[in-house]
């Protein structure tokens, strides 16, 4: 009998290896120097899902956990901020 082993993944986008993405990301890279660095603002964004609960808990043995949660699927709370090279906002 095979045994199944649970691993990690490493995950990225499908369109990564698209022919026009690569000549993008090329150009991109290739203008990258000529870029006044006082002039680029980054932007970040995060956020977090608003449904996430532990899916374990201590419990004596033979024993499950029975413990009631909000529905609040699909919903997320996001943060969006922008930086310049001075520190502005």
């Amino acid at each position: 009998m095979t045994k199944i082993f649970y691993t990690k993944k490493t995950l990225h986008a499908n369109g990564k290896k698209r022919e026009d993405a690569i000549e993008k990301r090329r150009k991109w890279q290739e203008n990258q120097p000529t870029l006044q660095a006082t002039k680029l603002v980054f932007l970040d964004e995060s956020s977090i899902n608003l449904a996430y609960t532990h899916l374990y808990g201590h419990a004596k043995s033979n024993q499950r956990i029975h413990e009631g949660i909000k529905d609040v699927r699909f919903k997320r709370q996001s943060i969006v901020s922008t930086v310049r090279l001075s520190g502005e906002k």
